[in-house]
């Protein structure tokens, strides 16, 4: 598949930032130019919304600087002494951000945030109020307005979980908050003390224990999703001059302090920011370098517990991050990667990913700005196939997660296609893969031949997709054409296709069989 398939911007709908002359991004030098762009959401359906956006780059490229920018935009608007690049030696340079939402072929610059010390903005710059635009609620479900927020965490120890009732500490209430009892707790010491019975005391400890299972236990596990059959519960102890929540492993009492950093963040997480009440769909949710402390199983459970929670309630987190364990190979659409002129100390945000391609070895960026070695990124067991073109890494990536555990063998890793016939991509392409993998296996469509025979006397294994069935040309052949008009995948789109594997268990049962034996068939023969 040709990997130029998806620049227009056409029938596309997405939530952006556009940044011009941000500190060290898109800038212009006072001349026009294309903004720095971050790509939030490929999709502006509800249940499409929610995910996970990371930044990778190397220290002082940037991250913060995209996570000050959104703020900025969202939130706390710009400050040009703050702002403005400060290599740039001329008072004409004006820093902007743009939150830009496109509903197809209709662009609206939703939120705008200029220098308001410094100049008056434009009609189109001008915040458009949600209530200005009642189509896009009745239509999406959700405010077209996100707040944003940074998420520090604020960490709870074992002292926390119990206090005097008359001076409660900012856990405890937050706790009671949440199980919306903070007048009745009140009212039952009250009373207590007024008629000397601790037996309302008694009452009102057993109606928060009948109803925490409901409003804080099983949410809390489905979360954290811990394995085995042991879960986690909470009990409140209501006495007459203590107040405590209990933590337990089955029958097992936990002392918070004692447990795993993984589980220690996510305590934090759950009870400080999940259980505040106060996000709605769409929000944005900015982290940096979170759960640094964690050792590598922490890290894979934070980043699982955080997706979950982002499709759970429409929330888009922008994550800085440094750690490889934190990104997923099957995950890769979720990476934005930044990357610094030496000469100029600008910064490009790339969204698309490939080992070869018009950025070079976007994913070699990634893993060198993570300081780690390729293997990270996939097990020792897995068999890496290169693949054309984004979509084709986008679909069998997702029907690899949805059709059986044996797949996981394999990881796919898009190339940005193959060239044009005698580019000099195309004719070093063999060579290059070389470079990446001792013994690579190459995916290709069913007019590849001139590959083919490049890699004949090398290590090069290269399989086009008619090798499997002569009725697969190319990769949107494995659909039926129900499918593909069910799922609109009829223009070669990346962010379609992304979205698709996003959603892929989700939409399980909507998917024909045909398709999938289809796919079968082609991961079976990847295999080997």
């Amino acid at each position: 598949m040709a990997d130029d398939a998806d620049r227009s911007d056409k029938n596309k709908t997405y939530r952006k930032m556009m940044i011009h002359d941000f500190r060290n991004l898109g800038i212009s030098y006072g001349k026009k130019s294309d903004p720095a762009e971050l790509t939030l959401n490929r999709s502006l359906k509800k249940d499409e919304l929610g995910d996970i956006v990371f930044l990778v780059g190397p220290n002082n490229s940037g991250k913060s600087n995209v996570l000050d920018a959104i703020t900025a935009c969202l939130r706390d608007g710009i400050d040009k002494e703050r702002d403005a690049p400060d290599f740039i030696l001329t008072d004409d340079v004006v820093p902007s951000v743009k939150f830009v939402v496109k509903d197809n072929n209709e662009e609206k610059y939703y939120f705008s945030a200029v220098d308001a010390n410094n100049i008056q903005p434009s009609e189109e710059d001008k915040m458009v109020k949600p209530a200005e635009d009642p189509g896009f609620l009745e239509k999406y479900g959700y405010g077209m307005h996100p707040s944003v927020r940074k998420y520090v965490r604020d960490q709870i120890r074992q002292k926390d979980m119990s206090g005097d009732p008359m001076s409660l500490n900012r856990f405890l209430t937050n706790v009671l908050r949440l199980m919306g009892a903070n007048e009745e707790l009140l009212t039952a010491y009250k009373r207590s003390g007024q008629k000397k019975n601790t037996g309302y005391l008694s009452m009102v400890q057993n109606a928060l224990n009948r109803d925490v299972e409901e409003k804080i236990t099983k949410r809390f596990n489905n979360l954290y999703l811990c394995g085995g059959n042991e879960k986690y519960s909470f009990n409140f102890r209501v006495e007459s001059s203590l107040f405590s929540l209990e933590l337990y492993l089955g029958d097992k009492p936990l002392n918070l302090d004692y447990q795993s950093e993984g589980f220690k963040w996510f305590f934090d997480f759950y009870f400080n920011f999940i259980c505040t009440g106060d996000l709605k769909w769409g929000d944005i949710i900015l982290m940096d370098e979170p759960g640094t402390n964690l050792h590598v199983r922490g890290q894979e459970e934070l980043r699982k517990y955080l997706k979950e929670f982002a499709k759970e309630q429409g929330l888009t987190f922008v994550i800085s991050t440094h750690s490889p364990f934190l990104l997923d190979c099957d995950h890769l659409d979720e990476v934005r990667t930044l990357i610094r002129d030496d000469d100029t100390g600008f910064v490009r945000i790339i969204d698309r990913f490939s080992v070869i391609g018009d950025d070079s070895d976007t994913l070699g960026h990634i893993l060198n700005n993570l300081t780690v070695g390729r293997h990270v990124m996939y097990g020792p067991d897995q068999r890496v196939i290169f693949v054309e073109g984004h979509t084709d890494y986008c679909y069998l990536t997702a029907f690899k997660i949805l059709l059986s555990p044996k797949y996981d063998r394999l990881a796919f890793l898009p190339i940005g296609g193959l060239g044009e016939k005698g580019s000099r991509k195309r004719e070093n392409l063999c060579r290059v893969l070389l470079k990446i993998d001792r013994v690579p296996v190459l995916l290709t469509d069913g007019d590849a031949f001139d590959i083919k025979k490049k890699a004949e006397n090398t290590a090069v294994g290269v399989i086009s997709l008619n090798d499997v069935d002569i009725r697969f040309r190319e990769i949107e052949d494995l659909f039926t054409g129900s499918d593909i008009k069910e799922f609109g995948l009829t223009e070669k789109s990346w962010d379609a296709a992304s979205v698709f594997k996003n959603s892929i268990i989700k939409n399980a049962d909507k998917i024909s069989e045909e398709t999938k034996r289809r796919f079968a068939k082609v991961l079976d023969r990847l295999l080997g």
